[in-house]
């Protein structure tokens, strides 16, 4: 039997923030509140918060890399061709891809940092 930690399942079940990274006392607040692991590895604490970046994806109708789920940064790969083993890549590497991937100004939060 095995005795070391699996981490890519903890991630994938959001009970770690990512390999090797366990979540802060303030990140596992906001999970132990019901905000989904995803939009708490993209800096979303409260519902107050998750209320507002959600209206604001309905109205720009994009959502950024950072809070996509794994089958949503799976989908949003392919149609970007990038070349992947879906069994194999995690979120994070999925993310990194994408972001190398898209044609430049495409990503609102990028802008904005410029």
């Amino acid at each position: 039997m095995s005795s070391e930690i699996n981490w890519p399942k903890l991630v994938t079940q959001g009970r770690v923030k990512a390999i090797g990274i366990p979540w802060s006392k303030e990140e596992q607040e906001a999970i132990a509140a019901g905000i989904p692991a995803a939009e708490v590895r993209a800096g979303i604490f409260d519902q107050k918060s998750l209320d507002k970046a959600q209206k604001e994806e309905e109205e720009t109708q994009s959502k950024p890399v950072e809070r996509m789920t794994k089958p949503e940064l799976v989908a949003h790969a392919k149609t970007l061709n990038i070349v992947f083993d879906e069994g194999a890549v995690t979120r994070a590497e999925l993310i990194g891809e994408i972001e190398k991937a898209e044609p430049k100004g495409t990503d609102e939060g990028k802008q904005e940092k410029e």
